[in-house]
């Protein structure tokens, strides 16, 4: 996959809920998710970990991976979605990504996930200290919950 980050990512409407990633995380891990960069976005984006968030919408779910974390699930931006494979784990123990947003929910800030998880294709990884945070705004809204891992390891 390219560096060359997918419009609907710049759009209008997606580009603040992109940024408030990196913002979010900054306020409550007290440390930056990425390198200061004057293009946020891009900087999410071509990240070396993979980063992925959920927003909770009164619509609907929109979804954000990075260009890594596409990787990980075996998709592209418009065939991700963290509920593809059911937020139930399997037989085996594996989850959708939905588990990692759970966590986030769960513990109310910042806070670690290990586990086995699934790709859009199916296939089992197990990842390993991933760091889930809920969206908070400055004024304190939660707008969804997102997730970041750099290690992980194929099951399959």
């Amino acid at each position: 996959m390219s560096s060359f980050v997918p419009p609907p990512y710049r759009d209008a409407a997606m580009a603040p809920k992109i940024e408030l990633i990196a913002s979010s995380y900054l306020r409550q891990a007290r440390r930056p998710l990425v390198q200061k960069s004057d293009d946020v976005i891009a900087a999410l984006w071509t990240a070396p970990c993979a980063i992925l968030a959920q927003y909770e919408l009164s619509d609907a779910a929109t979804h954000f991976a990075n260009r890594c974390a596409l990787e990980v699930y075996e998709t592209d931006y418009l065939g991700f979605s963290p509920q593809v494979k059911g937020s139930h784990a399997g037989k085996d123990g594996s989850a959708s990504a939905n588990e990692l947003f759970s966590a986030a929910n769960h513990a109310g800030g910042v806070a670690k996930y290990s586990g086995n998880l699934m790709s859009c294709r199916g296939n089992r990884f197990r990842v390993q200290h991933a760091i889930t945070w809920p969206l908070i705004d400055e004024s304190g809204a939660c707008y969804g919950y997102a997730a970041m891992f750099d290690l992980w390891i194929a099951l399959d």
